[in-house]
């Protein structure tokens, strides 16, 4: 211990005094500016159950969640119990172990920032809870480690004493078309108890590391989900120009089907399209010209439902029913199509076209 000694000199008096006085001020206020503390959990890993596999539909949008929110496991209220200075806000504070993309997306009202998983093509949301027991508890705000990845969170100025705890959920986000493969598992995010000096400060001003608690995704199996589509070929048969009497007479109708073979569970929908590569001669009849191979005249080739009842539009994107997201499987879709006189006159000849299907999987 230091002591204060009189000096017979005056000036020396004055600073011996002035560093005494600053001595006993630190001495009397330093209890005070730690009186804060905490004890309970630390070192815990929580984990956050995503789905052991993801279907990605081919053509969902960037920027789309793809799982829904999935929330970590265990009693998140009470993870610490915490006695802090009045006057401080207290709570639990998050930050993500993860980089940012850049990018953020919107979901449920609320915008994240997206994070980078590693794995090409698939992102990820972090939603953050407080678990303070005397203010409930919410999900605030979305994202977690604003302000440059310090810890940050939420305040309570309820009392001095408290239980505090955190939850995290997480949701993965198409950023691109990824590829099959399996995602990693992945520390996504850390926590621990805190305290700030004001209800508007979310960044962390106190905090104790001794009980840092971690939050973990398995392994995620990646679908990038499509049917397999095989070219079909469509013999309409053949027929005598005698028949052809009229313009709009037609020949008997070939039925003939598109085949979407393994297609995965999973994706929220299949839809189609069917296009003429040549020039359309009747666009209520969906009758299309014939192609360049073709020598006959006078004909075209009209599209129907598999009916043959009524013709199929061209052009325009069609919802397969058939489809079930929770079994996935083959199936197939249905059509006719046949010869419609275009012309008073009918030159034989080869008569072919040809049509592109497109799908649509989201």
């Amino acid at each position: 211990m230091n002591n204060c000694r009189l000096s017979t000199d005056r000036s020396g008096l004055r600073q011996l005094l002035t560093l005494c006085l600053v001595a006993v001020f630190w001495l009397i206020a330093s209890p005070q500016a730690r009186a804060d503390s905490c004890s309970g959990v630390s070192g815990t890993t929580y984990p956050i159950n995503l789905p052991s596999a993801v279907t990605v539909p081919r053509d969902t949008p960037v920027g789309t969640v793809i799982t829904g929110w999935t929330v970590s496991s265990g009693n998140y209220i009470g993870m610490w119990s915490c006695t802090f200075v009045s006057g401080q806000w207290w709570g639990t504070f998050g930050k993500p172990m993860l980089s940012s993309t850049g990018t953020t997306t919107s979901y449920q009202g609320q915008t994240y920032t997206v994070y980078s998983t590693g794995y090409p093509g698939i992102g990820m949301i972090i939603g953050f809870s407080d678990g303070e027991s005397s203010c409930g508890g919410y999900y605030y705000e979305g994202d977690i480690g604003q302000n440059n990845g310090s810890y940050y969170g939420a305040g309570c100025s309820v009392g001095t004493s408290t239980n505090v705890g955190a939850q995290v959920q997480v949701a993965l986000v198409k950023t691109g078309q990824p590829s099959a493969g399996m995602l990693s598992g992945l520390t996504i995010a850390q926590a621990l108890p805190g305290a700030t000096y004001a209800a508007s400060a979310r960044t962390a001003a106190v905090t104790y590391p001794a009980y840092t608690v971690s939050f973990t995704t398995p392994p995620v199996q990646i679908i990038n989900a499509s049917c397999t589509t095989p070219d079909v070929s469509i013999p309409l048969g053949t027929f005598p120009t005698t028949g052809f009497t009229a313009i709009g007479r037609t020949t008997t109708t070939a039925n003939f089907s598109i085949s979407l073979n393994n297609c995965p569970a999973g994706m929220n929908s299949i839809k189609y399209r069917i296009d003429p590569t040549t020039t359309v001669l009747n666009s209520s009849q969906s009758v299309v010209a014939l192609d360049s191979t073709s020598s006959a005249t006078g004909v075209g080739v009209q599209l129907l439902n598999s009916a043959g009842s009524a013709a199929f539009p061209l052009s325009s994107l069609q919802t397969f029913s058939g489809y079930s997201s929770s079994t996935g499987g083959s199936y197939t879709i249905p059509l006719a199509a046949r010869y419609y006189q275009t012309s008073a006159t009918v030159t034989p000849g080869p008569a072919n076209t040809s049509m592109t299907v497109t799908m649509q999987y989201q």
